[in-house]
């Protein structure tokens, strides 16, 4: 599967019935690492009808947090969470019937489930559909089809989506263009997102917006480099500086450096990656780039996601020990 065995995604799916709060107090738990807690709160939401409940606690059952590992469980889950109307829910349930694993696999049942999470609002599911229209895998081809999820995934900020439509089209569509502020980041934007919003900031003269934007990028990049296996693929992180460099004229960069000199190591930078969170994302944009991208397992069997976020925060950004 590509996104069940992701650790948890803490991303902003903050949900809006009363039992809000109870998510809220499950995603603090768990960043506290008090796990047994946190799915008495997902358990709690979920019991209530809480699609957003229902689907942090499938991802603990998936890795085990404060409960024995059940995927059987977690699938059932999803399909709760996604039945309520959370598109990541579908998306991950989608995962499972393609894949197969631990679960009988069904292409025409994971085709709808994309869907149902791509018109959702989940832009990685528009991409992984919006392949298997093109290619005809699993599905009858159709580009038509292909062309108008890829679409959506652009609008969405799905890097893989905006390049796929301009192979079937033609035509170039970039995602939103706009400087994203911090207050909309969450863990599921890749380096690239990052990179891209950072870059349209630095237009608009907001180097402090970039610098924030930038450094979550580059410690994404550095803790991608810690799980992915293949060396030559880690170059990926270092190509989006320099794509970036070259896009810059000689007193933007010289501003940029200066805004991102300032902000290094500070513990309000700490602060600020510590409350967005370790990625949840999958790094093919890492995995592709390497000389190995067919690799079955492309990430580190023994890789830990938690300590592999301490040591991005330790070595690379310098946070523990302030």
């Amino acid at each position: 599967m590509k996104r069940i065995n992701c650790v948890m995604t803490i991303i902003a799916l903050m949900a809006i019935s009363s039992f809000a709060d109870d998510v809220q107090n499950g995603v603090n738990f768990f960043k506290q690492k008090e796990y047994s807690k946190a799915v008495e709160s997902f358990k709690k939401a979920c019991e209530n009808s809480n699609s957003d409940g229902c689907y942090f606690l499938s991802r603990v059952y998936s890795e085990g947090f404060g409960v024995k590992k059940d995927i059987l469980k977690a699938s059932k889950l999803l399909e709760q969470s996604c039945n309520g109307g959370n598109a990541y829910g579908c998306g991950d349930l989608a995962y499972m019937y393609l894949s197969g694993e631990n679960i009988k696999q069904d292409k025409l049942k994971a085709t709808e489930l994309f869907i149902k999470a791509c018109n959702g609002g989940d832009p990685e599911s528009c991409s992984t559909v919006g392949v298997m229209y093109a290619k005809g895998e699993g599905i009858e081809q159709n580009e038509f089809t292909a062309k108008n999820l890829f679409k959506k995934g652009c609008e969405l900020n799905n890097e893989s989506s905006c390049k796929n439509y301009t192979v079937l089209s033609g035509e170039t569509i970039l995602p939103e263009k706009v400087c994203l502020n911090m207050e909309r980041v969450n863990n599921s934007m890749t380096p690239v997102q990052l990179s891209n919003y950072g870059y349209y900031c630095i237009a608009e003269n907001k180097y402090e917006d970039a610098g924030k934007l930038l450094i979550t990028s580059m410690a994404y990049g550095a803790y991608d480099r810690l799980r992915v296996k293949d060396k030559t693929a880690h170059q990926a992180s270092v190509v989006l500086q320099m794509q970036l460099g070259s896009a810059l004229t000689k007193e933007q960069q010289e501003v940029l450096q200066q805004t991102l000199s300032s902000m290094m190591h500070e513990k309000s930078t700490c602060e600020l990656l510590e409350k967005v969170g370790k990625p949840s994302y999958y790094p093919s944009y890492m995995i592709n780039h390497g000389l190995h991208a067919q690799t079955p397992q492309p990430i580190a069997s023994d890789f830990d996601p938690e300590n592999g976020w301490d040591l991005t925060l330790k070595d690379y950004i310098k946070c523990k020990g302030q």
